[in-house]
C-alpha cells in the first residue's frame, strides 16, 4: 500500500489569512452541514429526530443558496470548508457544491459513513482531490452495525466505499464513536483500519445528548472509567507528547496572563477557537459552533459577514463566576468539555461538565501527569487570588 499523504491547511495560509482581515470577524473555516437527512439510522446520533429530519427536508437551503453563501465566504476571505450531515452524500447535487467550492479555492474535507460512494464521486475526488475525507466506522461484525446503524448491511457498503478510495488513493480516515454496543470490537476494528489507510484510526468514547437536548442517547456511552481506558489504551507516544506539551503550554499561556492580570474570559470558549470557526446548518443558521443552537443568525436574512460580525460580539460577553473553576483548572487544556456539552448536559452554558471532568482528570492519571495537572490548578488559584480577579471579573460582568 503506497503511503497516503493528508494535506492540512497550513500554517502559512492561516496567518495569511489572519494578517488579511483588516479587523473583519470572518471565518477561516467553515463546518457546512449540507442535510440532516441520512441513510443511515445510528442510535447515539445528534440529529436522532428523524421524523423531524423528514419533516424539514423542504426547507433545507437549496443548491443556489448554498452557492451564494460559498461565494459570500469566498469573498470574505474565508480558506477551508468541511462538508458533513446528517449525510452529505445523500444530496444529489453534491458533486456539483463539492465541485462549485473547490474552484473556487478552498481547501475541502468532508464527513461521511461512506456507504454513498461510487466510482462517479471517486472519479471526482481524483480530479478535485479533498483533504481528507473522515469516515464514521462503527464496528467489525453486522451484528454490531444492527444495533448501531439499524442495518447490518451497511458494514459492507461502509467496506466497499472505503476499498474505492483506497484503491483511488483518495486521502481518508476512519473514525469510530466508543459505545457500549461495540466497545468490545475495538481492537479488531482497529486492525481493520490499519490495512486501509496509513492514517491512524480514531476514537471518540464521549457522545453527548441531540441537538434537541435528548440524553437518552446517553444509555450507549461508556463510563468515565471505561472512557478513560479505552483512549489511553488507543494512545501511541506522538499522541503522549502532544497531550504533555498542551497541558504545559495552554497552562504557562495562562499563568503570563494572570501575572498581568488579565485572563480569556470568553463567554464561548472552544479548541476550534470561535475567531476562526464557523457551522452553518442545513437551513441557513450560522453558529459558532455545531452542538449550540443558540444564538445562531439566519442567512436567509443576511449576509455571512453581518451574522458572523454579530456571533463574533456575542461571544465577547464575559463570563461569570459560576464558570471560573474551569478557566483556573489545570486540566483544561487537555478536557473535552466545553460550552455546548455544558449546555447539553447540564442544561448551563457555564456549568462544568461533570462527566468530562472526571474523563480528563482519569486520563492524567493514566498517562502519569494527574501531578502536573493539580500543580498548575494550585498556581492559577493562586495567582487569582493574588491579583484579586475576582472583584475586576465581577465589575467587568456588572
Amino acid at each position: 500500500m503506497s503511503e497516503i499523504i493528508v494535506k492540512r491547511p497550513s500554517d502559512e495560509l492561516f496567518r495569511s489569512w489572519f494578517q488579511q482581515r483588516n479587523g473583519k470577524s470572518v471565518p477561516f473555516f467553515t463546518m457546512f452541514e449540507l442535510t440532516s437527512m441520512c441513510n443511515f439510522r445510528c442510535c447515539h446520533c445528534y440529529f436522532n429526530d428523524y421524523k423531524i429530519q423528514n419533516s424539514n427536508c423542504e426547507k433545507e437551503l437549496s443548491f443556489s443558496e448554498i452557492t451564494n453563501i460559498i461565494d459570500q465566504i469566498c469573498s470574505e476571505g474565508g480558506c477551508a470548508m468541511s462538508f458533513t450531515g446528517g449525510e452529505c452524500l445523500i444530496r444529489k447535487d453534491f458533486a456539483e457544491i463539492y465541485r462549485y467550492a473547490y474552484q473556487k479555492g478552498f481547501s475541502l474535507s468532508l464527513l461521511t459513513n461512506a456507504s454513498l460512494i461510487d466510482p462517479k464521486l471517486v472519479t471526482l475526488w481524483e480530479e478535485f482531490k479533498p483533504r481528507l475525507i473522515s469516515i464514521s466506522y462503527y464496528g467489525d461484525s453486522d451484528e454490531t452495525y444492527e444495533k448501531i446503524t439499524g442495518n447490518g448491511k451497511n458494514r459492507q457498503k461502509v467496506q466497499k466505499g472505503v476499498e474505492l478510495l483506497k484503491s483511488a488513493e483518495i486521502p481518508f480516515v476512519l473514525k469510530s464513536v466508543v459505545l457500549t454496543l461495540n466497545v468490545s470490537e475495538i481492537s479488531e476494528m482497529q486492525t481493520w483500519a490499519s490495512k486501509q489507510t496509513d492514517v491512524d484510526f480514531v476514537i471518540d468514547p464521549l457522545i453527548r445528548p441531540t441537538n434537541m437536548g435528548d440524553s437518552t442517547v446517553l444509555k450507549y456511552r461508556l463510563t468515565a472509567e471505561q472512557a478513560a481506558d479505552v483512549t489511553c489504551r488507543f494512545m501511541r507516544p506522538s499522541q503522549i507528547e502532544t497531550y504533555s506539551y498542551r497541558l504545559s503550554q495552554s497552562n504557562e499561556y495562562k499563568i503570563s496572563e494572570l501575572s498581568k492580570g488579565e485572563l480569556d474570559t470568553r463567554l464561548i470558549r472552544c479548541r476550534r477557537d470561535t475567531i476562526s470557526a464557523a457551522t452553518i446548518s442545513p437551513f441557513g443558521k450560522l453558529n459558532l459552533c455545531g452542538g449550540l443552537a443558540e444564538p445562531n443568525y439566519d442567512l436567509r436574512l443576511g449576509t455571512i459577514a453581518e451574522g458572523y460580525a454579530a456571533l463574533y460580539k456575542y461571544n465577547l460577553r464575559k463570563i461569570s463566576l459560576r464558570s471560573i473553576e474551569c478557566v483556573l483548572c489545570g486540566y483544561s487544556p487537555v478536557c473535552n468539555s466545553c460550552t455546548a456539552t455544558s449546555k447539553l448536559e447540564e442544561g448551563d452554558i457555564e456549568k462544568k461538565n461533570s462527566f468530562r471532568c472526571r474523563v480528563a482528570k482519569l486520563i492524567a492519571r493514566k498517562v502519569g501527569m494527574e501531578h502536573i495537572a493539580e500543580e498548575y490548578t494550585s498556581r492559577l488559584h493562586a495567582l487569582w487570588q493574588q491579583q484579586n480577579l475576582s472583584e475586576k471579573l465581577m465589575l467587568e460582568v456588572g
